[in-house]
């Protein structure tokens, strides 16, 4: 009688194990014939800005010319050039200037002037001219740009060693 439970039991396992592969077999061909490949595509982003001079309005601003939205920093640096050849630097002891950030907009640390915000792909700074504030003429004045990804908050953490709360910035320390 134990011979007959036991060719029963490996039958009904056979059955069962036969059920289970066409079952499984029948669900995976199903899967591939409607769903057809699915096929991942990875963008990577480009972190660019530049700095843009009117003519017109004799005014300054960067532009986030990348792919994703970016965090910029600038730096000013303004020289004396020589009455009788712009091209040439000179020192000048009358020569005087002032950097005044506009305290909603910019935040300086260091030698840099920190855009408060994010700026979104294509969007502009346009009040970098309000940061200057000279008194004489013959000045020359270069601005110096660069962004960097807004995400993830490493980025800028490890490569500015500054970090943005979204209304202040402040020194970056590991804990």
């Amino acid at each position: 009688m134990l011979k007959k439970l036991n060719k029963k039991g490996i039958a009904l396992l056979l059955a069962t194990a036969v059920l289970l592969t066409a079952v499984v077999g029948t669900t995976l061909a199903y899967l591939v014939d409607v769903t057809g490949s699915i096929q991942n595509i990875f963008n990577f982003g480009k972190v660019e800005c530049k700095v843009v001079f009117n003519e017109t309005t004799n005014t300054y601003s960067v532009q986030n010319t990348g792919t994703v939205p970016a965090y910029v920093r600038v730096a000013v640096i303004v020289n004396a050039t020589d009455s009788t050849d712009p091209s040439k630097l000179t020192w000048d002891s009358d020569f005087s200037y002032q950097i005044v950030p506009d305290a909603k907009t910019w935040e300086l640390h260091g030698k840099y002037y920190y855009y408060k915000g994010e700026l979104a792909v294509g969007a502009s700074v346009d009040d970098i001219v309000d940061i200057i504030q000279y008194t004489k003429s013959g000045t020359q004045i270069q601005i110096l740009a660069e962004a960097i990804q807004a995400t993830p908050d490493k980025a800028v953490q490890n490569t500015w060693k500054m970090t943005f709360d979204g209304t202040s910035w402040s020194v970056y320390t590991e804990n």
